[in-house]
């Protein structure tokens, strides 16, 4: 077994053990984890910025309140005045009644302003609750995702390492030099560095190689290396029903 067949073969290994390493990154749960994971920051999110508007309302309604308050025990001391006689100046009830009609005037539009808080309240409660719900909702299916992504990720880590011992042991009989040259080629062109020539083509890239190169292909070593013309990998000749 050649060099050059070692290299192959530890192409071919890289290929299994970069497969399964995607199939951990395309697992259907993990997808599925991270848009819930997004859902659940957003709910999260809207959940904050109920809380502050809320707390807002709150402070207002509060206020209101008090401004009310105020103004109900003005209007009381002022029709208490009248009842009792203290006012007896004609001039002077009819500025009292006046100052009474308009304080109740104000208590009204406030009134109307608690009114309007308080169904802000309610409404806001009410979305906390659904977001509440729906948060409960997502974190069930979140754990129960992440146990099925559990289950599948710890067969294909088994699998992965599986694999790498032989992985570890083709790279351990390819000289140094050469070893480096595939690694830096792998991670240039997507993981695969080597690309066998099967009929005249690349299976790197598909296209047809030319005739006086190929006939350099088939006869090249570990020291005297030919490349595909189009996409640069290291290739190496496949002779027919091999």
């Amino acid at each position: 077994m050649t060099e050059l067949d070692i290299l192959v073969s530890l192409q071919d290994q890289d290929s299994i053990l970069d497969a399964l390493t995607q199939k951990i990154e395309s697992l259907p749960e993990r997808v599925d984890i991270l848009a819930i994971q997004g859902k659940l920051e957003s709910l999260e999110t809207r959940k904050l910025e109920l809380f502050g508007s809320q707390s807002e309302t709150l402070n207002r309604q509060k206020a209101l309140e008090l401004e009310v308050d105020k103004i109900t025990q003005r209007v009381d001391r002022l029709t208490g005045q009248l009842k009792s006689g203290a006012v007896t100046n004609l001039k002077d009830q009819l500025a009292v009644s006046s100052e009474i009609e308009n304080l109740i005037q104000s208590r009204s539009s406030l009134e109307d302003d608690l009114l309007r808080y308080m169904d802000e309240i309610d409404r806001g409660e009410h979305e906390l609750a659904v977001l509440s719900d729906q948060g409960e909702s997502l974190q069930d299916k979140l754990a129960k995702l992440t146990e099925q992504a559990k289950v599948k990720l710890s067969e294909i880590e088994q699998e992965i390492e599986k694999e790498t011992p032989e992985r570890t042991r083709l790279a351990s009989e390819i000289s140094p030099g050469l070893l480096t040259r595939y690694e830096k080629l792998r991670a240039k062109l997507g993981g695969v560095a080597v690309s066998r020539v099967i009929d005249g083509k690349c299976t790197g890239c598909h296209l047809s190689i030319p005739v006086s190169e190929l006939e350099q292909i088939s006869h090249s070593d570990s020291s005297n290396l030919r490349f595909c013309e189009q996409c640069g990998r290291i290739a190496i000749y496949s002779r027919p029903g091999v």
